[in-house]
């Protein structure tokens, strides 16, 4: 599973109103194919001159999609590792959307919003076991609809950029409790405002935890009108949580310099890749 980023050039042209459009189909589920689409206004960043050709840069996560992951013959799998004196762990990871700007979060751009998943590993001796896996929606809502609820997954996110984690040492008992844990909360229904990655993926860190993790929600800007003829107003729309928070709130724990800040990685070099995931075993 290879995953990269490369940064895109996007041709944007301004209508007789001064609304920029884009000019080419990102193959974004939230723009319909072959059709003109107004930029997002909730950027506010963005300053567009309608007299010129402007150019608009975003990091495109291109990606192969990952496959879907069976959780129950996952964690199978750690049972081939014998109990009795083995080690085990969990990592949250966060992979934004834009390393330049780890607090942006671009749901029209044809960038991903960035994700959230774990990294779970048991070992003993020289014999260990990884599962790399987060929480998706099984099919994309629909353009009207982005945000119902619908049908959930787990996807194998081996290999997957990672911009922050944090990591911490399980029990036997912990790890037991993990795993039903997981169960439960992969049968969620997916939906991108009240339950996504971050929600299942904090949620299973926070369940081991005296002291859980808690970050902010974020409120994001879209056009009330998405037709040829664009709008000037706003939907104002507010995510639970977001990989954009969480990354924020590791960092804060990281340079804060508290004993936990040492079981945090940050890094938007892009370098640092989730390792390889076991896999399935009946």
């Amino acid at each position: 599973m290879n995953y990269f980023s490369v940064d895109v050039d996007i041709t944007a042209m301004a209508s007789s109103s001064g609304i920029p459009y884009s000019m080419f189909d990102p193959n974004n589920p939230f723009i319909r194919r072959n059709y003109y689409q107004p930029l997002p206004y909730w950027d506010f960043n963005n300053k567009f001159d309608k007299d010129r050709e402007v150019y608009w840069v975003v990091e495109e996560e291109l990606t192969i999609t990952p496959p879907s992951l069976d959780l129950k013959k996952a964690f199978n799998c750690f049972d081939q590792i014998p109990s009795a004196g083995a080690h085990y762990s969990i990592k949250l990871c966060v992979d934004v959307s834009d390393n330049n700007n780890p607090m942006r979060l671009p749901p029209q751009t044809g960038s991903e919003t960035g994700h959230s998943f774990l990294v779970v590993t048991k070992s003993n001796g020289t014999k260990h076991i990884t599962q790399v896996f987060g929480f998706y929606a099984q099919k994309f809502p629909g353009y009207f609809f982005p945000f119902r609820s619908v049908s959930s997954t787990i996807k194998n996110n081996q290999l997957r950029e990672i911009n922050a984690s944090i990591e911490m040492g399980l029990t036997e008992i912990q790890f037991q409790l993990l795993r039903e844990k997981a169960f439960e909360l992969a049968k969620h229904k997916f939906a991108a405002v009240d339950y996504n990655c971050t929600n299942f993926g904090m949620d299973l860190f926070n369940s081991l935890r005296a002291k859980p993790i808690t970050i902010d929600s974020y409120t994001v800007y879209l056009p009330t009108n998405n037709s040829f003829f664009g709008s000037t107003e706003s939907n104002r729309m507010t995510i639970n949580k977001t990989p954009q928070m969480l990354f924020k709130k590791l960092k804060e724990i990281k340079e804060s310099k508290v004993t936990e800040a040492s079981c945090i990685v940050i890094d938007t070099t892009k370098h640092t890749k989730a390792p390889l995931s076991h896999g399935e075993c009946n």
